[in-house]
C-alpha cells in the first residue's frame, strides 16, 4: 500500500507539474496576445496619422498647385492685355543746316576779257556745261 500511496503521489506530483506548466504556458501565450495585439494598435495608429498627413500634405500641393496655376493664368493675362505706353516727351531738335553748294563763275578771260557767258562749278569744282541748243535750219 505505502508503494500505491508512492505511485498515486507520484503521479499528482507529475499532474500538477503538468498543470503548472500548462498554465505558464498559457500566461505566456496570453502575454504574448497582449504584445502583439498592443503593437498593432501602435501599427494602426502610425499608419493612420501616416494617411492624416498624407491627405494634409496632399491638400497643400494641391492648394500651391492652384495658386500657381492662378498666377500663371494671371501673368498670361496680363501678357496679353495691351499696356498703355506712355511716350516720353520729344524735344525739338535743330534741324541740321546743309550748306549751300557753291556756284563759282570764272569771270576773267586768260585775255583779260570777259567771257560772252560766264561759265558755272559746282562746289566740288566741276564745269556745268550750258545745254545747246540746236536751231532749226536755214
Amino acid at each position: 500500500m505505502k508503494r500505491a500511496q508512492a505511485i498515486a503521489a507520484e503521479k499528482d506530483e507529475k499532474e500538477r507539474q503538468e498543470r503548472a506548466r500548462i498554465d505558464a504556458n498559457k500566461a505566456a501565450t496570453a502575454l504574448k496576445k497582449q504584445k502583439t495585439k498592443a503593437a498593432k494598435a501602435q501599427k494602426a495608429l502610425q499608419a493612420a496619422v501616416r494617411s492624416a498627413n498624407k491627405a494634409e500634405v496632399e491638400a497643400e500641393e494641391k492648394a500651391e498647385r492652384q495658386a500657381q496655376k492662378k498666377k500663371e493664368a494671371l501673368v498670361k493675362k496680363a501678357s496679353k492685355d495691351p499696356l498703355v505706353k506712355t511716350k516720353a516727351l520729344v524735344k525739338a531738335q535743330k534741324a541740321p543746316i546743309r550748306e549751300k553748294k557753291a556756284v563759282q563763275f570764272n569771270g576773267v578771260d586768260e585775255e583779260g576779257g570777259v567771257p560772252a557767258e560766264p561759265q558755272k562749278q559746282t562746289s566740288k569744282g566741276r564745269m556745268i556745261k550750258k545745254p545747246v541748243i540746236f536751231e532749226k535750219g536755214t
